[in-house]
């Protein structure tokens, strides 16, 4: 009476719902922003792994270009870095020193403002007042 039909075709219509559920091939289950499947970026980071144990330096830009080849489309730079998080790449070697850095300069200004070494002392050898 609500939808306007008999009860046989509510009770057929029920019928050819579950069959169409259960004959379903379809999962909704995965990654659907992913621009690639996961073997092909993997291919693609495999190639760039042998740079990496040979003593290379590979860097995001590097990545990004292979990326884009295989692919045939623009990815943006965030996308390159969101990948080797994916497969597990990690940040080796980060800069320690500024390219401009003088080491001369850096131990002239250590000696010139910093001549005397601080002693340690273990708490045994120290006077009550000092701390």
């Amino acid at each position: 009476m609500v939808i306007g039909v008999a009860p046989s075709t509510v009770i057929r219509m029920n019928g050819r719902f579950r069959r169409a559920k259960q004959n379903a091939t379809t999962s909704w289950g995965g990654d659907r922003r992913s621009i690639m499947k996961v073997d092909e970026t993997a291919e693609v980071l495999k190639t760039l792994e042998t740079q990496a144990s040979k003593g290379e330096v590979v860097v995001v830009n590097q990545v990004k270009v292979a990326l884009e080849e295989k692919r045939g489309k623009h990815i943006s730079l965030q996308t390159a870095y969101n990948i080797l998080y994916r497969h597990g790449w990690r940040k080796v070697k980060p800069d320690k020193e500024h390219p401009k850095s003088d080491p001369e300069k850096q131990e002239e200004f250590k000696k010139k403002h910093f001549p005397r070494r601080y002693i340690w002392q273990s708490i045994k050898h120290q006077k009550k007042g000092d701390k």
